[in-house]
């Protein structure tokens, strides 16, 4: 708690599942003075919130991180790329025709110094997360709501997947499938 604002902050992890690359894993932060209400209720975050608000302005985006800060990216002069935050390093751009191998099937990749690049739709949800050696976690959306989020250790090899099932008070309840053959959801 911070005396002075009166804002409480907290973090809690939900679910863990053991995988090769991007964790596979909800963690929920919660910001007592963020208004916004998220998959998890008002003040809360979680990847499941992590967009990008395309619409923002003509001059820039903003970009909602799923811990809950907010950052805003200003549109450079060439109108597809965008200058980070002071001294944050990461690079952000509008993909265009003829970017498929950097851009597959989504609009907005946003790429951190550490090498992880995260893929936005045109809608701002998130799409899928790579790490610096070709690790993915995708997500599925039908409408807005989360259906699945998948990592893969290889484009075309499953790892673990955890689906969303409509959760009876305020969000979703998480089920999680197996590595191999079993892939019925567990509820977790």
């Amino acid at each position: 708690m911070n005396l002075v604002t009166g804002n409480y902050f907290a973090s809690q992890l939900d679910v863990s599942v053991a995988s090769v690359g991007p964790k596979l894993e909800v963690e929920r932060s919660y910001n007592s003075l963020d208004p916004r209400v998220g998959f998890f209720g008002k003040g809360w975050s979680t990847l499941l919130d992590f967009r990008i608000d395309a619409l923002t302005t003509p001059t820039g985006m903003t970009v909602r991180r799923p811990d809950g800060r907010v950052e805003f990216y200003g549109r450079n002069s060439d109108g597809v790329s965008y200058e980070p935050p002071f001294r944050l390093g990461s690079k952000f751009r509008q993909c265009v025709a003829g970017d498929a191998p950097v851009c597959p099937g989504t609009n907005y990749p946003l790429t951190d110094p550490d090498g992880t690049t995260y893929q936005f739709q045109a809608n701002g949800l998130l799409a899928r997360v790579t790490d610096e050696f070709g690790h993915e976690l995708r997500l599925t959306w039908s409408g807005g709501t989360p259906v699945s989020i998948g990592s893969y250790a290889s484009p075309s090899l499953p790892d673990n997947q955890m689906r969303w099932a409509p959760g009876t008070q305020n969000g979703v309840r998480p089920q999680r499938c197996g590595p191999g053959r079993d892939r019925n959801p567990v509820r977790v």
